[in-house]
């Protein structure tokens, strides 16, 4: 899976407007098992962020026939709002154990944006940087920004959202405003794409095991925003 994830990792790096590329999810945390997925955290260029989004999801698609198995782009932000504003365990979690693949100084600026991790991983050691590949930058690569580095772009970028979020709406029109924003987060500068709303469900999780060792050893754990 590890060889698998770099290569993917490059070739999302390939794409315009993409600025860097980490593993999350199970693979990250090594247990990731034979039918999981990898999931990729992408940092984009401000204002391109649904573009690019959209140019990986319409690759999947097409040429691999909507598998997500080696490339569940499910996480974007731009390089202009690095800062994660769900500071609980979970989210933590999700970024000290992040396998950076592309672009060490912007994994490097991302772990400082974010340095209230260490609250929750106070000895967790940062990635080499000796094992971050390069950012490539191809002719069409940047053949393409450079053709949508005006106004084309932010009209596209715009509809991207619009046409996207609508049809996350559609779809889901039962999660409250609360629960969306969690699992499919849409704005100008973040998407995520959590359709299983795992962070909610780990937070469930975590409060029925919270009551089982109160309730079987009497001991009262303390309250967090998980």
């Amino acid at each position: 899976f590890q060889r698998k994830a770099k290569k993917y990792s490059r070739f999302i790096a390939s794409f315009p407007f993409v600025r860097a590329v980490s593993v999350s999810g199970s693979l990250s945390k090594g247990t990731m098992d034979k039918n999981g997925d990898i999931d990729y955290f992408i940092i984009t260029e401000p204002g391109r962020l649904w573009v690019a989004r959209t140019m990986l999801v319409l690759f999947k698609k097409i040429f691999l026939l909507n598998s997500k198995k080696y490339f569940c782009v499910n996480y974007f932000i731009d390089t202009e709002r690095l800062t994660i504003p769900d500071r609980n365990l979970f989210v933590a979690t999700e970024i000290a154990f992040l396998q950076p693949m592309v672009n060490k100084e912007m994994y490097a600026e991302f772990i400082r944006s974010n340095h209230w991790v260490s609250l929750f991983y106070p000895n967790r050691e940062l990635v080499s940087r000796m094992e971050i590949d390069e950012l490539p930058s191809g002719f069409l690569k940047r053949s393409i920004e450079k053709m949508l580095s005006k106004k084309t772009g932010e009209w596209l970028d715009e509809k991207c959202l619009r046409i996207t979020l609508k049809r996350w709406k559609k779809k889901f029109p039962h999660l409250s405003d609360l629960d969306f924003d969690i699992d499919f987060r849409s704005k100008k500068n973040v998407s995520k794409h959590h359709p299983q709303g795992f962070q909610r469900k780990v937070a469930v999780e975590m409060e029925k095991r919270k009551e089982m060792i109160f309730d079987q050893c009497g001991i009262l754990v303390p309250a967090m925003r998980w």
